[in-house]
């Protein structure tokens, strides 16, 4: 499909470079422009499409549940250590 976009829009360049109606100069100009365009968008979609990864993991509920867990473990002790820091250099006269 990339390859026929570019080659209908270099075809749509000859014609206008042969032809000498000024409609059919300015219908082979414009459909030169938007067959360029389109091969443009259609180039960077297979390039997009090129680098995407496929693969999706998705954790089990157990594996969520071991996850939200271990967060709240961390919150926990991230709000312990401050305050045991604090009790620590209250405590020195």
């Amino acid at each position: 499909m990339r390859f026929v976009l570019v080659g209908l829009a270099v075809l749509c360049l000859i014609v206008a470079f042969v032809t000498s109606s000024p409609a059919i100069l300015g219908f082979c100009l414009l459909a030169a422009v938007l067959l360029s365009l389109g091969a443009v968008f259609v180039f960077a979609q297979a390039r997009i499409d090129s680098t995407q990864h496929g693969d999706i993991y998705l954790p089990t509920p157990e594996e969520r549940e071991l996850m939200r867990k271990t967060m709240e473990q961390r919150k926990q002790a991230a709000s312990a250590a401050p305050a045991q820091n604090d009790d620590d250099t209250r405590a020195t006269p």
